[in-house]
Parts: structure tokens; sequence; C-alpha cells
């Protein structure tokens, strides 16, 4: 018989990993809060090797793609950002405005 909190955690990873496929960031907040439940639960649970290791290759995985996702992000905000140009003035003298940076707003 499978162990519930083993298929409660795969099944909180597949859930986190959907919502990393799908941009799904208001799930991935909601997932936040059943995931430090889950923490708790497998600290203190006696579990066995075969599902620790099953349960780390999940978390392994999303890390992966939590990585990626803020790589994508940051590349977006880097091509998204308005280019600086230049022009001149009727007297004749070159001016450049430079494209402000977009606050970006971080959260824990």
């Amino acid at each position: 018989m499978a162990d519930p909190l083993h298929t409660r955690a795969l099944a909180l990873f597949d859930a986190e990993r959907q919502a990393l496929l799908h941009a799904d960031f208001d799930a991935l907040a909601t997932l936040l809060t059943q995931k430090e439940s889950l923490a708790a639960a497998l600290d203190h649970a006696e579990l066995a090797p075969a599902v620790v290791a099953d349960i780390a290759r999940a978390a392994q995985r999303n890390q992966n793609l939590f990585a990626a996702a803020i790589r994508g992000l940051r590349t977006a905000r880097t091509q998204a950002a308005p280019p600086s140009f230049s022009t001149y003035s009727q007297a004749g003298t070159r001016a450049a405005f430079q494209a402000t940076r977009p606050a970006f707003e971080h959260k824990a």
C-alpha cells in the first residue's frame, strides 16, 4: 500500500510543476501554504529511502523549473525595457534620452 504522505507529496509537486509550466503564479502562491504543511509533516515522518528519493527527485525537478522561470522573467524584463535613443536639437546639438527601468516588485 502506498504511503499517503508520499502520494500527497508527489501530487503537490506535480501541481506545482503544472503551475510553473503554465506560469500560474497565483496557483504557486496558493501551493506554498500546502508545501509548508507538507514540509512539517515530512519532518516528523519515517519514510523508506525509496520514498525519500522519489520526493527529492520531484523537488529537484521543480527547483530546476523555478530557476528556469526566474531566468525567463529576467530576460523578458531586460528585453522589455525601452531602448534609449538620441535626437538633435534645433541648434544641431545631440541630446540623448536614457530609458528608465520600470520598478520591479520583489516578493519573498
